[in-house]
């Protein structure tokens, strides 16, 4: 075995490299795709069927070898059903541009601001009445499909707007509202409810929607309580629970249009959370 491995590493081309680093920086970009998704553990069962492969090679293992080879090739015909939703995803971000509102109008840093200072004190309001809100921001993954099922709007952002919206006896509280293009396209959306077995059953339906979102795209959906008034926000499969108003103001700031500062202000906070 050490003697093939010689061989094999005096043969070695730099094309080869080449070749390992494209695979390796592949495979990595995979593992972050679908990082605290379901389809992780097929992955790495993956990962271990080809470890075990390589090593029954090796080891000149010729009946498990062909066990091994057998198993990777059924699981490669899976990987398409099972990655449905990755795959999807992978492929609208490889379609789409970069940076929020992408392809599509653009807004300046003022118009921003002005936006995020309305959810902050509408989440505020909601949050010391107790009033539920879903809203789900666009960012590089169009959401078109989403569009169509909910309640055309199409009006500014404001947060006398979206506390109506969101109001108990409104014909429209119930669903999520979309904003897209610095506007509240649309309102009683349904979002995908997360099939994550970890997630914790203290979440209901509005917390496990959001959750659902942030993993079949790219969306930043932010959710209040209305059993506890908690402000929490949604983003690639991780839900972020009890966050303050500068939190949630520096965070959309840095995710819908960064900027150094706001980048810089985001990396301090996740710093603080993981301490």
């Amino acid at each position: 075995m050490l003697f093939q491995l010689q061989t094999t590493l005096a043969t070695l081309r730099f094309l080869d490299i080449v070749d390992i680093i494209f695979v390796a920086t592949l495979f990595y970009w995979l593992y972050r795709l679908v990082k605290n998704t379901r389809a992780l553990g097929l992955l790495k069962g993956l990962g271990v069927l080809v470890v075990l492969n390589i090593v029954a090679h090796f080891m000149g293992l010729h009946t498990i070898s062909w066990i091994m080879q057998q198993s990777v090739a059924v699981l490669m015909i899976a990987l398409p059903i099972v990655f449905q939703p990755e795959l999807r995803r992978l492929l609208e971000q490889l379609g789409s541009g970069t940076g929020f509102f992408s392809s599509r109008t653009k807004i300046s840093k003022e118009e921003l601001t002005s936006i995020v200072k309305e959810v902050v004190i509408a989440c505020r309001s909601m949050s010391r009445r107790k009033i539920g809100a879903l809203m789900v921001f666009e960012r590089n993954m169009k959401l078109d499909v989403l569009s169509m099922q909910g309640t055309r709007i199409d009006g500014l952002v404001t947060s006398e707007l979206l506390m109506n919206l969101f109001y108990p006896k409104s014909p429209l509280h119930d669903g999520a509202v979309i904003i897209r293009n610095g506007r509240i396209e649309t309102a009683a959306s349904l979002l995908p409810v997360s099939q994550n077995r970890d997630v914790s059953k203290e979440l209901g339906t509005r917390h496990r929607s959001a959750l659902g979102q942030s993993e079949e795209s790219d969306a930043l959906v932010v959710v209040v309580s209305e059993e506890t008034g908690q402000i929490s926000y949604a983003l690639g499969g991780q839900i972020h629970r009890g966050v303050t108003e500068d939190t949630l103001r520096t965070v959309m700031l840095s995710l819908l249009e960064p900027t150094p500062s706001a980048v810089s202000s985001l990396l301090k906070i996740k710093r603080g959370e993981s301490k």
